[in-house]
């Protein structure tokens, strides 16, 4: 901790990364207590016909992990280009409300169709989760015929290019085929997969395997313990007994990529350089939507800082810690996270 303490008194490194291809309008809603109860008052409510249901808190929020993943990138120094579309009250609220400005956004393409989630967020079991019901628009169909000349010269010279939220689209392993084929054939950066919750497009985990990460395309594929858990599964992993640790580094083995893994209680990279596990932050989640996008966002910071793996996991960590636990649902900057870690130091 003392180490990356240090680091964020000088200046950051300022990558520019293109990122793609969802915006969404997030409505979240807040239910103070667990899900039992939350599904009795509901039924009870249906029971008589109908009525009101009084939540804790509701927010229109910035959502999608491309859009999410470049603001908290922009907060820390770097230089986003964010690749979506969006119809006309998205883009009001993308340039009205939202941490992105005029430059990030030249990738942003008007649509009539605008993809939105209700994000509900209770307690089952005592631990803190979200229930995302979302209508996906035009991430579900995004595909190499949406990228303009000015996207694709963008990736050509981007240190990193992006491609997230596969699982709801269904054009996605051609989106991955193609960009980051792009980019091997005529860019100078690095290729960063993150798909997401994979379970309603099981039957093309095998495709994505074979057609994109398995061919060298992707350097660095980041992922939750329940991706990690299903990947692994399709590539022949016994998963029963196995740490998310343990499928990490067996991915790594198998396809060469880069594996980066995020869970509540730890984070590890497995690569070139070795295995590596640090621990969470002890912080109280406000919330849990968002946490990866904040975490993915220092991840490809650190990896253009070439970071060791132990400082760059305790950077990605700090900032997801230091997302969800801020009262406002705001990104770090690098003075935001010096401040945030010194509060654990005084406790050491």
């Amino acid at each position: 901790m003392e180490r990356l303490w240090g680091l964020l008194r000088g200046p950051l490194k300022s990558p520019e990364v293109v990122l793609m291809p969802d915006f969404y309008l997030d409505h979240f809603v807040r239910f103070e207590g667990e899900l039992e109860v939350f599904l009795g008052s509901l039924r009870e409510m249906a029971e008589r016909g109908g009525g009101n249901f009084p939540m804790t808190a509701q927010a229109i929020m910035r959502g999608g992990n491309a859009a999410n993943t470049a603001a908290a990138l922009l907060k820390l120094g770097g230089r986003p280009y964010l690749v979506a579309k969006a119809n006309e009250l998205g883009l009001w609220f993308l340039k009205r409300r939202s941490e992105l400005e005029g430059p990030e956004l030249r990738g942003v393409k008007a649509t009539e169709a605008q993809s939105m989630t209700v994000a509900l967020e209770l307690r089952y079991g005592g631990r803190l989760i979200n229930l995302m019901i979302n209508d996906p628009g035009p991430v579900r169909d995004f595909g190499p015929s949406d990228l303009d000349e000015g996207d694709v010269e963008a990736m050509k010279r981007a240190d990193f290019v992006c491609v997230l939220n596969w699982a709801q689209n269904s054009r996605g392993t051609e989106l991955i085929q193609e960009v980051f084929g792009l980019v091997k054939r005529e860019g100078v950066g690095k290729t960063f997969l993150d798909t997401g919750d994979p379970s309603a497009k099981r039957d093309e985990i095998k495709a994505l395997l074979k057609g994109a990460v398995g061919r060298g395309l992707v350097d660095i594929w980041s992922m939750n313990e329940n991706e990690a858990k299903w990947y692994s599964s399709a590539m022949g992993f016994r998963a029963d007994d196995a740490s998310c640790f343990d499928m990490g580094k067996f991915m790594h083995e198998e396809l060469g990529v880069i594996v980066d893994l995020h869970t509540s209680d730890f984070s590890s990279t497995h690569g070139p350089d070795g295995d590596w596990m640090v621990d969470s932050l002890p912080v109280s989640p406000l919330r849990k939507t968002g946490a990866g996008d904040a975490w993915n966002a220092a991840d490809i910071l650190g990896h253009s800082m070439r970071l060791d793996p132990e400082l760059r996991l305790a950077l990605s960590n700090a900032a997801a810690s230091y997302y969800i636990s801020n009262e406002e649902g705001r990104h770090a900057s690098a003075g935001d996270l010096r401040a945030f870690l010194e509060g654990f130091l005084e406790k050491m």
